[in-house]
Protein backbone atom coordinates (compact mmCIF):
# COMPACT_ATOMS: atom_id res chain seq x y z
CA UNK A 1 0.00 0.00 0.00
CA UNK A 2 1.36 3.45 -0.79
CA UNK A 3 0.82 6.65 0.97
CA UNK A 4 -1.73 7.93 -1.59
CA UNK A 5 -3.85 4.61 -0.75
CA UNK A 6 -3.25 2.86 -3.86
CA UNK A 7 -2.47 -0.89 -3.24
CA UNK A 8 -1.89 -4.04 -4.78
CA UNK A 9 -3.45 -7.59 -3.57
CA UNK A 10 0.67 -8.54 -3.20
CA UNK A 11 1.14 -12.28 -2.38
CA UNK A 12 1.03 -13.36 1.41
CA UNK A 13 4.43 -15.22 2.24
CA UNK A 14 5.46 -16.00 6.14
CA UNK A 15 1.75 -14.45 7.28
CA UNK A 16 2.51 -10.82 5.67
CA UNK A 17 3.16 -9.40 2.35
CA UNK A 18 5.93 -10.52 -0.35
CA UNK A 19 8.77 -8.15 -0.63
CA UNK A 20 10.18 -6.77 -3.16
CA UNK A 21 12.91 -8.14 -4.46
CA UNK A 22 15.47 -7.07 -7.37
CA UNK A 23 12.42 -3.94 -7.45
CA UNK A 24 9.97 -6.21 -8.20
CA UNK A 25 6.94 -7.72 -5.68
CA UNK A 26 4.61 -10.72 -6.94
CA UNK A 27 1.05 -10.14 -7.39
CA UNK A 28 -2.26 -12.24 -8.43
CA UNK A 29 -4.43 -10.28 -11.13
CA UNK A 30 -7.21 -12.33 -12.60
CA UNK A 31 -5.88 -15.67 -11.14
CA UNK A 32 -2.61 -15.13 -13.12
CA UNK A 33 0.48 -14.35 -11.45
CA UNK A 34 2.19 -10.72 -12.37
CA UNK A 35 5.65 -8.50 -11.09
CA UNK A 36 5.22 -4.93 -10.01
CA UNK A 37 7.20 -2.18 -9.58
CA UNK A 38 7.59 0.01 -6.57
CA UNK A 39 5.10 2.69 -7.82
CA UNK A 40 2.92 -0.76 -8.45
CA UNK A 41 2.70 -0.60 -12.08
CA UNK A 42 3.17 -3.77 -13.75
CA UNK A 43 6.60 -4.87 -15.50
CA UNK A 44 4.84 -6.96 -17.91
CA UNK A 45 1.60 -8.87 -18.32
CA UNK A 46 0.58 -10.97 -14.88
CA UNK A 47 0.11 -14.50 -17.41
CA UNK A 48 1.95 -17.40 -14.99
CA UNK A 49 0.17 -19.46 -13.09
CA UNK A 50 3.04 -19.17 -10.41
CA UNK A 51 5.95 -17.25 -10.10
CA UNK A 52 8.85 -17.33 -7.05
CA UNK A 53 10.37 -14.17 -5.86
CA UNK A 54 12.88 -12.43 -8.45
CA UNK A 55 16.70 -13.57 -7.55
CA UNK A 56 19.95 -12.13 -9.05
CA UNK A 57 17.97 -10.55 -12.39
CA UNK A 58 15.58 -13.64 -13.03
CA UNK A 59 12.41 -15.67 -11.19
CA UNK A 60 11.67 -18.93 -11.72
CA UNK A 61 8.20 -19.17 -13.11
CA UNK A 62 5.58 -21.67 -13.90
CA UNK A 63 2.35 -22.27 -16.26
CA UNK A 64 -0.11 -25.65 -15.88
CA UNK A 65 0.89 -25.66 -12.37
CA UNK A 66 -1.19 -25.59 -8.92
CA UNK A 67 -0.09 -25.23 -5.33
CA UNK A 68 -0.02 -28.63 -3.62
CA UNK A 69 -1.24 -30.30 -0.61
CA UNK A 70 -0.19 -28.13 2.61
CA UNK A 71 1.34 -29.46 5.01
CA UNK A 72 0.63 -30.03 8.99
CA UNK A 73 2.72 -26.80 9.08
CA UNK A 74 0.21 -24.93 6.16
CA UNK A 75 2.84 -25.00 3.71
CA UNK A 76 1.94 -25.82 0.56
CA UNK A 77 4.49 -26.50 -2.33
CA UNK A 78 3.67 -25.60 -6.05
CA UNK A 79 3.48 -29.11 -8.36
CA UNK A 80 3.03 -29.86 -12.32
CA UNK A 81 3.67 -28.13 -15.05
CA UNK A 82 6.23 -26.39 -16.99
CA UNK A 83 8.95 -24.46 -15.40
CA UNK A 84 10.73 -21.58 -16.83
CA UNK A 85 13.20 -18.71 -15.62
CA UNK A 86 12.56 -15.00 -16.70
CA UNK A 87 14.24 -12.21 -16.62
CA UNK A 88 13.40 -8.65 -15.29
CA UNK A 89 11.44 -7.38 -18.29
CA UNK A 90 8.96 -10.86 -18.69
CA UNK A 91 11.59 -12.70 -21.34
CA UNK A 92 11.88 -16.14 -20.84
CA UNK A 93 15.82 -17.00 -20.43
CA UNK A 94 17.54 -19.07 -23.24
CA UNK A 95 18.83 -21.51 -20.51
CA UNK A 96 15.40 -22.19 -19.78
CA UNK A 97 13.65 -25.84 -20.14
Amino acid sequence: MRRDGAYLPVITYDNGPDYFADGLVRARVDGRIGYYDTRLQPAFAARFDWGFPFQDGSAEVCDGCREGTPDADGHAGIVGGTRFRIDLQGNVLPDSP
